[in-house]
């Protein structure tokens, strides 16, 4: 008798532990895939300058580009106004910034970063672009002419200030 009482509470009260179980299982999945941070992020330039880090935060006025580096080149290089231009694989437009500091002893860090007006997409989305840094070699960092290029791409998030 008690089997048969089991066997009608289940057959009654079945849908109700089913619907248990799915709501609970598609709570874990939409947890995991809202949490789940499926975009990359990369800075590549040369073996001389090494890509640290990068950094993309934007709000309805401005958006900052941040790119920090490490100098291997095994000299001093100095900075003048406009060192870097980021050109967005979107649009026709580049944008120049500064790295700071102006003197970069080698294997001192510098960070270099570009201001643009407006806001970029939203944010979460990805941002691709290519940049050059331009720098001079310098003993004494003065009547320095030439001025040398290094290009680099990044791939990152976009992240809302």
């Amino acid at each position: 008798m008690e089997l048969q009482s089991t066997i009608e509470f289940m057959g009654t009260y079945f849908w109700i532990f089913l619907s248990i179980v799915l709501i609970g299982a598609v709570l874990l999945i939409l947890y995991l895939v809202l949490n789940y941070n499926s975009s990359y992020s990369y800075c590549n330039i040369s073996s001389q300058v090494e890509c640290l880090n990068d950094s993309i935060i934007t709000n309805s006025s401005y958006t900052t580009i941040q790119i920090s580096n490490k100098n291997n080149l095994g000299t001093t290089i100095y900075f003048e106004n406009n060192s870097i231009k980021i050109i967005p694989n979107y649009g026709n437009s580049s944008y120049f910034g500064v790295c700071s500091p102006q003197r970069v002893y080698s294997g001192s860090n510098f960070i270099c970063k570009v201001l643009i007006k407006g806001s970029l997409p939203t944010e979460g989305s990805q941002f691709t672009s290519k940049f050059n840094i331009f720098y001079t070699l310098c003993s004494k960092c003065s009547n320095n002419t030439e001025v040398y290029p290094i290009t680099g791409s990044i791939v990152s998030t976009i992240k809302y200030s």
